[in-house]
């Protein structure tokens, strides 16, 4: 399980995050270089705890998140669950997959890119 308020490794979408642009999202990418923060991440509003991004208005629109979880010895998975609070929307890969994707339009995103539209804050 990821909890709330565990740590990630994170990078500020102000530019991609690797070459290719989908080289980050696999396992093995080396972030070592990327920030370390708790959850959640956020802007603008007052928050106990998690990591502040008090830059980000008007200077990125995304933020590039990895967290590593064992899935036990066996490897056997008979469900994930996710649960996301975002503003204003999200994607979500798992290993390289795509597994969720919420107020995104479809296909690859550019590290620039804004959601569908905005939504009410979380």
């Amino acid at each position: 399980m990821v909890s709330s308020q565990s740590t990630w490794q994170f990078l500020k979408g102000i530019q991609e995050a690797s070459a290719p642009s989908d080289a980050w999202r696999k396992p093995g990418f080396d972030d070592s270089a990327w920030s370390m923060g708790p959850t959640p991440f956020y802007y603008g509003e007052t928050i106990a705890g998690g990591t502040t991004l008090a830059d980000m208005q008007n200077r990125y629109s995304s933020v590039f998140l990895r967290q590593t979880f064992d899935f036990g010895t066996d490897g056997q998975v008979s469900e994930l669950r996710l649960r996301a609070l975002c503003d204003d929307g999200f994607i979500v890969w798992i290993n390289g997959l795509e597994v969720a994707r919420y107020n995104m339009p479809a296909g690859e995103r550019a590290f620039n890119s804004f959601a569908s539209a905005s939504v009410s804050e979380p």
